[in-house]
């Protein structure tokens, strides 16, 4: 059998999404005779078909992908008459919006869901099976939602994403979950309502496939991008352990997302140990009121200011993401957002505009707002990082600053991202060029410098090229 699947994504060497993968090793090892491919959204898919011949065609959507990838399904289901099934984020969490020109819908998790309705297929030539939990379709003119996904229990007993299907490039991968989901429920994010409960690989396994990246590839740098790493002390305890054993920890160094509520000195002090160099707190906004109603109550200004420290004293980069667009948000609570990352000296600072994506609580104010109908994504609504002159007339946004307003703000905020974004650069360089002593490296820091001399010279005086 052979299945062809569709990432949403162009093609990324280094930080590709790994569900494709996930799904690829998966498959190669739960269910013989699978032959699988994929193309990325720059490909040619029609060629690809044609060439591959698949028997079926598969979809992974997130939600600002959904509308382009059931205009491709409806496209190859239209030219070659496949069965076409399509996965991810929004289907999960809004089921009821699959197309009547896809056979099936995975929801949530799909690695154990997808395997039986393969074998399903196989059997009987069929995709809509009332008997495989976590299936959506169209039945006598009607949605059926076959119940909840089944969910992999232990995930060990997934394998390490298949990044050779990924096609990642000659350095590996360039990072990592360790875990599935999120314990806590942020108002603007869909983690916990699309993996259901949270779930960690043991530390056998995570130091396995950290071990297994090195090997293969010689990386010395890798993110562990799980939406919390450290929530378990104990598993982190001994995942540094065993890193420390292997002497992983003196040729690989780790960058970490968290919590600032949750992170202290045993945290910091273990993760130092470990070769973490850089971590990344969701901080949110500058303002405690904001703060608070996107985090639920959960983290206050001043438990960021003191992670800030801490991570500080203990010799690692510290990165801040916020947001900017919320509900109730004014012009002053995104100046003391501003005001705030300029106090904390971040090393990089990520702006994102808020976005209401299914399964969360600003899903639903965007509907009493009028923004979503009918549960069905507008692509309108997409903001992050694409809002800027030439869109932000069109776009649907939960912030109620005028729009010619919001954006000078959100442009100003811009600007801070990208300094620091030029400063982490030109560090990186740096160390490139302590490490290799090439004297191309050597160059390419110092053009770096020369395009922005001020920039250098405070960089330089703050400290910040450092070979570590």
């Amino acid at each position: 059998m052979r299945l062809h699947l569709v990432s949403d994504e162009e093609k990324n060497s280094e930080r590709p999404k790994l569900g494709l993968g996930y799904l690829s090793s998966y498959l190669k090892k739960y269910l013989p005779g699978i032959s699988l491919s994929l193309s990325f959204v720059k490909d040619d898919l029609i060629s690809d078909i044609q060439k591959i011949k698949p028997d079926i065609v598969g979809f992974s959507a997130m939600s600002h992908t959904f509308n382009l990838q059931i205009g491709k399904a409806r496209m190859v289901k239209e030219k070659f008459g496949l069965p076409v099934i399509i996965g991810g984020v929004h289907i999960s969490l809004v089921p009821k919006a699959l197309p009547k020109w896809i056979d099936v819908g995975v929801i949530s998790e799909g690695e154990e869901v997808l395997r039986r309705l393969l074998l399903s297929y196989r059997k009987n030539k069929k995709l809509k099976n009332r008997e495989i939990p976590g299936l959506v379709f169209w039945q006598d003119g009607k949605i059926k939602i076959t119940g909840p996904a089944l969910l992999v229990e232990p995930i060990d007993k997934i394998p390490f994403p298949d990044w050779d299907f990924l096609r990642v490039g000659k350095n590996g991968p360039g990072h990592i979950m360790t875990s599935r989901g999120c314990p806590f429920n942020c108002r603007f994010c869909e983690s916990r309502n699309f993996w259901k409960k949270y779930r960690t690989h043991s530390p056998e396994y995570v130091v396995s496939e950290i071990e297994a990246i090195y090997k293969r590839y010689g990386r010395d740098e890798l993110v562990i991008m799980d939406d919390l790493f450290f929530v378990d002390k104990e598993r982190l305890e001994r995942i540094k352990n065993l890193l420390k054993n292997k002497k992983i920890t003196q040729r690989m160094r780790f960058e970490v997302i968290g919590r600032a509520d949750l992170f202290n000195e045993e945290i910091a002090k273990i993760l130092a140990e470990m070769n973490v160099f850089a971590i990344s707190f969701g901080m949110e906004s500058g303002s405690e009121k904001i703060l608070s109603y996107l985090k639920n109550k959960t983290v206050t200004l001043n438990q960021i200011r003191k992670a800030v420290s801490l991570a500080k004293k203990y010799k690692m980069e510290v990165l801040g993401t916020f947001m900017v667009g919320s509900p109730g948000e004014t012009e002053e609570d995104i100046r003391k957002t501003i005001e705030f990352i300029k106090e904390l000296d971040l090393d990089q600072v990520g702006i994102n505009v808020t976005t209401p994506f299914p399964g969360t609580e600003l899903w639903e104010v965007a509907k009493k707002k009028g923004l979503v109908k009918d549960d069905k994504w507008d692509d309108r609504l997409w903001g992050m990082r694409d809002v800027n002159e030439k869109n932000i007339e069109e776009k649907l946004l939960l912030t109620n600053i005028p729009k010619k307003k919001f954006l000078k703000l959100i442009n100003e905020m811009f600007d801070l991202q990208n300094w620091t974004h030029r400063r982490r650069r030109n560090k990186q360089l740096f160390r490139e060029f302590i490490k290799t002593k090439k004297p191309l490296q050597l160059i390419k820091f110092l053009l770096h410098c020369l395009k922005r001399p001020k920039e250098a010279v405070y960089n330089l005086r703050h400290g910040y090229f450092r070979s570590n």
